[in-house]
């Protein structure tokens, strides 16, 4: 068990062995595995091209991150299906290799500038108004990505949606086709309803102790008391540390001069560009020609963002006449064009810039300068920073300490609290799937369930609940799982048992009043007889929330009624109780019934589901003419 690797982790040998890990990778850092594979394996070959197994892991793991981030903190990560999560994966990747094989036919690129302007404008990347490289870095490595395989993925997604693009751009909406769904969206129906209430049969369900006896003996396993445990845990919570964390004059001005070696005075300049790609019909030589003579048009007064709008190569920028913003030197740009940009004057043009993207006239308009705020202005964000810092750097230190000593005082929490000057706090009893306070979070319940604190009674290693919580636990009390014996719970396997017979009696009850009801019998007759009343709703629309749910979906699903006549039906409520539905009338909406955005938010609609359904059938006489080899 864990107590013997804890024993075993002091041998001479296993610090030997941790020795050369560490030198290994001090050495040649984690690319050093890399060192001792016997070459890469495929998975599966499309078309030729091999997708590497070692790329199928990467992005299982990624997705596998993805949803435990998506189902949030009480979300088991032990339930997801491993091999059905490489199933899915492998298979978006054969769909992914196929779809960018067919872009790369059809020369669909993603330039740089793009990639570049996609990358800044994310927002988890940006720290104010700002890219912020260190925040998109940690991002990042959160899913295994490093900047530059993102920016390959990223640009392999741009590609894709160019591909999407011009295949959904062979899909509209016609105006009958608009009308007839216009026609079911704005439908409205009349409805009654007639509501048999399950608890109105409640006494005609007697249920003998025979009955209870089979009933519970056929569901042993609804009458389980699940397994509990009661901890008791150490937290650490960062906001603990900033609250008593002090910040001097001297580190102010220290982060201060920081912050003005990183910002201040550095220029910016607002800049435009035409870009003319490069290809089998135009050369360099022509690019460079063809981008003087735009260059003399805009001398002679012609709108530099008409020309862009009408000229440029770049899908980016030439919706906006070419505008770039404010560029640093800083800039994801290409050397040759930020170098090119920053030798102009403002408010100039450049001669013909060739990069590896192709020939560019580029536009200066004003320059800035970014000043730093003075000293006291930013007095009290450098004060939160610094104490935040401090604090962080306190956390992390008493973090590791507190494992430390949970570790080396393995079976109680009290010298830990008296070393740390903690308190030791009690939660539970929770189970494994649910639980109140710490416990209602999947990652302490695992900790908490797993065997080395569990069986073996050990403290557990430090559980971290995002970058600010962290905590130790031991279990206090366990509470095995038990059957619960039938005499605790007879009273509420009786009544269980009379609610499902009340519930048959019912549904029954329902069928033969719709048998009545087709036979002729006057509908107020048969609501007399159930001692109920029938409750109306003339035009109810599929949206009408003074109507049950399961009563209208059952009214729009019913068969259209003849003239004069109706539909009928039922449907059980959630609460057991059943309903009778009629449907007397029947009135198609009409394009009319629309606004004029509303019309135009149905046919986007509508196109954007064509174009999904094109791009679909694409996408499968791509699939199914590929040449795919699963290894």
């Amino acid at each position: 068990m864990l107590q013997k690797m804890r024993d075993q982790s002091q041998s001479l040998v296993a610090k030997i062995l941790v020795g050369a890990i560490i030198f290994v990778l001090s050495v040649f850092g984690f690319g050093a595995f890399s060192l001792f594979a016997i070459g890469e394996r495929s998975v599966a070959e499309v078309d030729g091209e091999e997708i590497p197994e070692s790329d199928l892991l990467t992005q299982v793991e990624r997705e596998r991150r993805q949803i435990v981030m998506r189902m949030g903190a009480d979300f088991d990560p032990s339930v997801i299906d491993e091999n059905e999560l490489r199933r899915g994966v492998l298979e978006r990747m054969i769909d992914r290799e196929i779809l960018l094989q067919e872009a790369q036919r059809e020369s669909l690129a993603a330039p740089d500038e793009l990639v570049d302007e996609t990358i800044r404008s994310i927002p988890e990347f940006r720290a104010g108004n700002q890219f912020n490289q260190e925040m998109a870095r940690n991002v990042l490595s959160q899913f295994l990505h490093s900047p530059a395989s993102f920016r390959a993925e990223l640009a392999e997604d741009i590609q894709l949606r160019h591909l999407n693009d011009g295949v959904g751009r062979t899909s509209f909406i016609t105006k009958s086709e608009l009308s007839r769904v216009a026609a079911l969206q704005r439908q409205t129906r009349d409805v009654a309803w007639l509501l048999i209430l399950a608890e109105g049969y409640r006494e005609q369900s007697t249920i003998s102790d025979d009955e209870i006896e089979v009933h519970y003996q056929s569901r042993l396993d609804e009458y389980i008391e699940l397994e509990t445990v009661e901890v008791d845990y150490l937290e650490l919570d960062l906001g603990q540390f900033a609250d008593d964390t002090d910040v001097t004059e001297d580190e102010v001005v220290a982060e201060y001069e920081t912050e003005k070696r990183a910002l201040g005075g550095a220029e910016e300049r607002r800049a435009a560009h035409i870009l003319l790609e490069l290809s089998d019909d135009r050369d360099e030589t022509a690019a460079i020609e063809l981008v003087q003579r735009l260059r003399q048009r805009v001398l002679d007064g012609e709108d530099f963002g008409a020309l862009a709008e009408g000229n440029s190569d770049d899908p980016g920028s030439a919706g906006g006449g070419g505008d770039l913003g404010y560029l640093s030197r800083e800039s994801e740009f290409d050397a040759d064009f930020t170098q090119a940009l920053f030798a102009l004057e403002p408010n100039s043009l450049s001669e013909p810039v060739v990069t590896q993207f192709g020939v560019h006239l580029i536009k200066v308009g004003d320059v800035r300068v970014r000043e730093l705020p003075s000293l006291e202005e930013l007095r009290e964000s450098l004060e939160e920073r610094v104490r935040q810092r401090k604090a962080e750097e306190s956390f992390v230190e008493v973090r590791r300490k507190m494992e430390e000593l949970a570790f080396e005082q393995f079976d109680s929490l009290e010298g830990v609290a008296a070393t740390l000057g903690l308190e030791v706090q009690h939660a539970g009893p929770f189970y494994r799937e649910s639980g109140e306070g710490v416990g209602s979070d999947v990652r302490v319940r695992t900790v908490a369930f797993s065997d080395d604190v569990l069986v073996e009674g050990n403290n557990s290693t430090t559980i971290n609940l995002g970058r600010d919580r962290a905590l130790v636990l031991r279990v206090t009390h366990h509470e095995p799982q038990r059957q619960i014996p039938l005499e605790e719970i007879s009273d509420q396997v009786r009544e269980a048992l009379a609610m499902e017979r009340a519930a048959a009696i019912a549904e029954t009850t329902a069928r033969e009043a719709i048998a009545s009801m087709e036979q002729g019998i006057a509908t107020d007759l048969i609501a007399a007889s159930l001692g109920r009343n029938w409750l109306v709703m003339e035009n109810a629309t599929r949206f009408q929330g003074a109507v049950p749910g399961e009563v209208l979906t059952t009214a729009f699903e019913l068969a259209r009624p003849a003239a004069g006549g109706k539909s009928v039906g039922s449907t059980r409520l959630e609460n057991g109780d059943y309903a009778i539905v009629s449907v007397s009338r029947v009135s198609d909406g009409t394009l009319e019934d629309l606004s004029a955005s509303e019309a135009d938010a149905l046919s986007r609609f509508l196109e954007a589901e064509g174009a999904r359904t094109e791009f679909e059938a694409f996408r499968k006489s791509l699939v199914d003419a590929a040449v795919v080899e699963r290894t």
